[in-house]
């Protein structure tokens, strides 16, 4: 409590802190509003920016785990360059290229090819101090933590040497530029206010949207080539590999530090008052209620396409995005009652192939746009949504309908399904909720 106390008192001061307001308030009504409610905030302590060196990783550590799980699963982690700083962007162009959905590398050879993982992703996790670039897959019945450790490293190592192509910067350049904008489409929670203030954090500039943008388009295949080089190598990671088993806790310090831990917060709880803000006047009368809110729900406009297809449109200007939704009225609910998930298994093979395209074809080209496609039912409804980049929404709009219109269903993907759906069910046994 003391400890909690002393924090407060020092930190949430104006001086340390920063109130960000996003939604239909204009800025005359943002400054009264906020004048009133936060303007007696006392101002605390200077608090200087931390100026802290992470000790590198110099040598390769690895440690295995044995739990409760059906499947193994392998992690790789490495400490990368802070936020905003030079390698960062290459590296999360670099994740996206290997673990950027069915068009990243790793999908391609672990998942889709040769068949030994059930998922894999990468991602960079930029923070202040230190970020960090981990790379996770879960392996598919049958095959071992060893057999995905060797596979991810020969991706790595092709892309160490080789790098990659201008093509593919490309697609993870498009497909972080459309998950930022979209994310800005929400006001709270990780949308927009969360930007603002992560800007602000980070770079002290809540305005460095554009700036993130165009140190986002200048990366180019060189560029991630050397952060992969100068950020990955195997002497500068943790390996850790998850496997069925039974749970095994040998560290002989862990009872030891629980027991100071405990000792510790004892003696805090006894601790003398930190002394805060004084309770204020004003407080005790309540603010007055202003006018009764006004909302005007959307209202799309519609019309009917001359074979019947009743089109609903929206037209919203705020975001250089296209979102769509193709809804089918038939979901789970109209399963043959001896093939339940037939609606949810034909739903996902959309995706899988067409007169024309392939399923590795079909997630390039919709990641080469910068878009996001998706198949999947409900009990009542099946649907395809799209959304992508204003500038690409019609050429990746042309992939939605060939999907829907001429589904190829190759045998060779259902059974790469229902090997892949048979491994999540195993999955599940994992999650206690389930």
């Amino acid at each position: 409590l003391s400890d909690v106390r002393d924090f407060f008192a020092r930190y949430y001061g104006p001086n340390n802190a920063s109130l960000v307001l996003a939604g239909d308030i204009d800025k005359k009504k943002a400054r009264e509003l906020v004048t009133r409610y936060f303007g007696s905030l006392k101002r605390g302590a200077d608090v200087a920016r931390p100026n802290v060196a992470t000790p590198p990783i110099t040598a390769e550590r690895r440690i295995t785990v044995r739990d409760r799980v059906e499947l193994p699963r392998v992690f790789m982690g490495w400490l990368t360059p802070s936020a905003y700083q030079p390698g960062d962007a290459e590296l999360l162009v670099a994740a996206h290229i290997l673990g950027g959905g069915k068009a990243g590398r790793l999908y391609k050879s672990l998942v889709y090819e040769r068949q030994i993982a059930q998922d894999v992703d990468a991602g960079q996790t930029s923070l202040g101090l230190s970020s960090t670039f981990v790379i996770d897959a879960t392996a598919r019945a049958g095959h071992t933590p060893q057999e995905l450790e060797s596979a991810i490293d020969a991706e790595l190592a092709q892309l160490a040497e080789h790098g990659p192509t201008p093509r593919e910067v490309e697609r993870a350049r498009n497909s972080l530029e459309t998950a930022l904008l979209a994310s800005l489409e929400k006001l709270g929670g990780d949308g927009l206010a969360e930007q603002l203030n992560h800007y602000n954090l980070y770079t002290g500039d809540p305005g460095y949207l554009p700036k993130d943008l165009a140190r986002l388009r200048r990366v180019d295949a060189a560029a991630v080539q050397r952060a992969v080089r100068s950020w990955l190598g195997k002497d500068a990671r943790v390996v850790v590999a998850g496997v069925p088993g039974k749970p095994k806790f040998d560290d002989p310090a862990l009872p030891k530090a629980r027991g100071a831990r405990a000792d510790k917060a004892a003696a805090l709880v006894a601790g003398a008052d930190v002394p805060l803000n004084k309770a204020e006047a004003w407080r005790a009368t309540p603010p007055k209620a202003g006018p009764a809110p006004r909302f005007k729900a959307p209202r799309g406009d519609s019309f009917t396409l001359a074979n019947g297809l009743r089109v609903i449109h929206h037209h919203n200007p705020a975001l250089p995005l296209v979102s769509s939704q193709l809804v089918v009225r038939s979901g789970g609910a109209a399963n043959p009652e001896r093939l339940p998930g037939l609606a949810g298994f034909t739903a996902q093979m959309l995706e899988e192939g067409t007169a024309t395209r392939s399923a590795p074809q079909i997630a390039d080209e919709i990641a080469q746009l910068g878009a996001f496609l998706d198949a999947g039912s409900s009990d009542d409804v099946s649907t395809v949504s799209l959304l992508a980049l204003r500038a690409t929404f019609e050429r990746a709009l042309d992939v939605m309908a060939d999907i829907v219109q001429h589904p190829a269903f190759p045998i060779a993907e259902i059974e790469r399904q229902r090997a892949d759906r048979l491994g999540s069910l195993m999955q599940q046994r994992d999650d206690p909720e389930t």
